[in-house]
């Protein structure tokens, strides 16, 4: 039967190579197989760069983006022709392994120079890793002997991609965000290609020489059995691949090569004999079965159907656990049925499943708790995919009712942004910080901001869509009232009767209203920045800044008072108060008022000129009265008669004396009561302003809410009504009149001394 099937094999893997291949007849099948696939690969691929050229010089002079031939494309073809049939000439010179390497390499090259060429409009090209991956899938064929080579070619693309993206990121004003995120994607994908290429090459290599060396070595031992046992023997004993015989009754080891003693790390081939596959096997298997019935239940399988192959989990003398791949099969020798079984070491492939496993698992764990949305759609617009946190956002209960809602439809949408999504989804294969507004289940609104690539077959047909999403209708909302907020800032500051100016935390001067200009002379382009200390008078700089510097940094009020002096030379007195504006705990700048002071200025400075005369003329009359007692004192027996008339005299000297006191006390009591007025009226226009500010804004905004602030509003204008007759009236007491008497209401004086 072994010899039928022999013959059987010959007859089907049996075929011609080419002529030019001769080299090639005395190599092993897979050699050749390759060798002739790669013939004729080269022969198709030179084939396919002519029609290529053609086709590129057609399209480059037709197209208007091109303006004529871009030579460096065709250049790149016409070289990689050239390199194609030095492969072929290679390779019918029997360098196998240097005309596939010259054949991978002048391929990528030339991508990666097509890619460079193409940097103006790399994100459009970048379809040209494609190219990339279908040669690194081609790797498994193409190599022969060392595995490794595969990772090589993996890391020096990888590497070439990350340089390449690193050169052109900033001529395409690419994100560093977009930058990581296209070399990782990228990155993941050639090493995965690669692992998946070494273990396909691996597994197929050793599969290959397992199935060649098989056969020869069946041919072997049907030729050795004609011949003699101990060429049987020899070449059991000399197999790479572990080969074990063992009875089909007691299920003991009767013979086994040096490999499987080898593998099954036992000291001699005659420590192996007599143990079964239980001293061999871990005490139970993958799925929690013990070895001993998962191993008569294979056994029963190989008995019944001829042959078996399964993975078993080993355990060496030592403890140490490995894993197989056991082809088990049954024969009969001198009308006896026994079992023979190979091994090939799989450890490593099942660590890589179980790493695959554990990735997958991490991804889950990350998609299910992801805070922000993810998704997973067809084109058509319904979810394949959706983590909790998106199901949540748009106020489904699971995945299955979500997917029943078509969000390519208008009624998913408040306006046509979907559109102009999948628009730039088919142009670009990717949208970012795309910004639009999606219905919940419930028809709510929310605004949302997506991050989604296109992900497509071979073919570049689209299979799905992909991509993250995040609700950012709150702080659209926030966005939204903080621009209101300094539209209001802007509106009051235009009609405050005060100075407004607003700084950074450095001091710079970034705005400043109407009143500020009027106070200081400046237009607003020559107070912004430090500007303004042009304006301030000489002498009041150094204190200023003196001021500023004690309290830059800190979480407190600052006051000043300082001159300005306008373009026509007239000086301004204004009173300085800023105060910090802090946002998250931190100083971002500082807000601060003037108001103008000159006229207080003014007053106390002729308060002051008073009070110095007032002081001079006492001093003069005192001189006087001393100069006058003296002469008294000296005339005193001469004039004893008019004593008393000097007495007189004097009684009425020191009451003009109290009198020109109480004059002066009255005066400064006055121009006090002024100045009380005039900063009271400053706080009261603030408040007119605001409940005027507040009139508005519920008449724009809040109609409804009015008539419920209205006996609020009222009570506050019946306060500043108030606040502003006791100012008149103490403008009325301040008031100095020279005039003769006139006729005047008694009434209304009275009125205003009770106010």
């Amino acid at each position: 039967m072994g010899i039928q099937d022999s013959q059987k094999g010959d007859s089907i893997h049996r075929f011609k190579l080419p002529k030019v291949l001769s080299y090639y007849n005395k190599s092993d099948y897979t050699i050749q197989q390759k060798a002739r696939f790669i013939f004729y690969l080269c022969i198709a691929a030179m084939v396919g760069m002519v029609f290529l050229i053609f086709s590129s010089t057609y399209a480059q002079m037709n197209s208007i983006e091109d303006n004529g031939i871009f030579s460096p494309i065709i250049f790149s073809e016409i070289s990689l022709i050239v390199f194609f049939g030095t492969c072929l000439l290679l390779l019918i010179k029997g360098k196998y392994s240097v005309a596939t390497h010259l054949f991978m390499t002048s391929a990528m090259a030339c991508v990666w120079y097509v890619m460079w060429i193409y940097s103006e409009n790399v994100i459009t090209r970048l379809y040209l890793v494609v190219l990339i991956m279908a040669l690194l899938n081609l790797t498994p064929l193409f190599i022969t002997k060392y595995k490794s080579t595969i990772l090589l070619y993996i890391l020096a693309n990888v590497l070439v991609l990350i340089v390449f993206v690193q050169i052109v990121k900033d001529r395409i004003n690419l994100s560093d965000a977009t930058i990581v995120s296209y070399i990782i994607d990228t990155s993941v994908a050639m090493i995965f290609t690669g692992i998946v290429g070494y273990n396909i090459f691996r597994i197929n290599k050793q599969s290959l020489e397992k199935v060649e060396y098989d056969n020869q070595q069946r041919r072997k031992a049907e030729e050795a059995l004609k011949q003699s046992e101990l060429f049987r023997r020899t070449v059991f004993d000399s197999s790479n691949i572990p080969i074990i015989v063992m009875d089909s009754t007691s299920y003991k080891y009767i013979d086994i090569n040096a490999a499987g003693v080898k593998m099954y790390g036992f000291p001699s081939r005659e420590a192996s004999l007599g143990k079964t596959p239980l001293d061999v096997s871990a005490p139970v298997q993958y799925d929690g079965t013990p070895s001993s019935q998962k191993a008569v239940s294979y056994i029963e399988k190989a008995m019944e159907e001829g042959s078996v192959t399964f993975e078993w989990l080993h355990q060496r003398p030592n403890g140490e656990f490995w894993d197989a791949e056991v082809h088990l099969l049954s024969f009969k020798s001198d009308e006896k049925t026994l079992l023979q079984f190979s091994l090939i070491d799989i450890t490593e492939r099942k660590k890589i499943e179980s790493e695959l496993k554990e990735s997958e698992l991490k991804y889950r764990t990350l998609f299910e708790n992801a805070q922000i949305g993810i998704y997973q759609s067809t084109r058509e617009g319904k979810f394949l995919q959706a983590n909790p946190a998106l199901i949540k956002m748009l106020g489904f209960d699971s995945l299955e009712e979500l997917s029943k809602r078509n969000y390519n439809e208008e009624n998913a949408y408040v306006d046509s942004s979907r559109k102009k999504n999948l628009e730039l989804f088919e142009k670009n294969g990717f949208i970012k910080d795309f910004e639009s507004k999606w219905k919940k289940k419930n028809n709510e609104i929310i605004i949302i901001k997506e991050n989604s690539r296109v992900v497509r077959d071979p073919e570049e047909k689209i299979l799905y869509y992909e991509g993250f999403v995040e609700n950012i209708t709150e702080r659209k909302q926030a966005e939204k009232a903080l621009i209101e907020s300094q539209q209001l800032f802007q509106t009051l500051a235009q009609v405050s009767p005060v100075g407004v100016f607003r700084t950074k935390a450095d001091g710079y001067t970034t705005y400043v209203n109407p009143k500020w200009m009027e106070l200081s002379g400046l237009a607003f382009e020559e107070a912004i920045g430090d500007g303004w200390l042009t304006a301030v008078h000489p002498e009041d700089k150094e204190k200023l800044q003196a001021n500023w510097k004690s309290h830059s940094g800190k979480n407190d009020k600052s006051i000043a008072e300082y001159r300005f002096i306008k373009p026509d030379g007239s000086i301004v007195w204004v009173l300085g108060n800023a105060e910090p504006e802090i946002v998250d705990n931190k100083i971002q700048g500082y807000i601060g008022t003037i108001t103008d002071i000159t006229e207080k200025k003014i007053i106390e400075k002729e308060l002051e000129k008073h009070r110095n005369h007032l002081e001079f003329l006492v001093k003069e009359r005192t001189e006087e009265l001393a100069t006058s007692n003296e002469e008294l004192l000296s005339t005193n027996e001469e004039l004893h008669h008019q004593r008393e008339e000097l007495e007189v005299v004097l009684i009425n000297l020191q009451n003009t004396q109290k009198q020109l006191v109480q004059a002066e006390k009255m005066a400064s009591l006055g121009v006090l009561a002024s100045g009380v007025a005039h900063e009271i009226n400053n706080p009261l226009n603030f408040i007119k302003g605001g409940i005027f500010g507040l009139e508005q804004y519920f008449d724009e905004n809040l109609k409804e809410h009015k008539e419920e602030v209205s006996p609020l509003i009222e009570g506050i204008n019946i306060g500043v009504e108030r606040a502003a007759n006791i100012v008149t009236s103490l403008n009325h007491y301040s008031r100095r009149d020279d005039s003769k008497l006139i006729e005047c209401d008694i009434h209304t004086i009275i009125d205003n001394c009770l106010e």
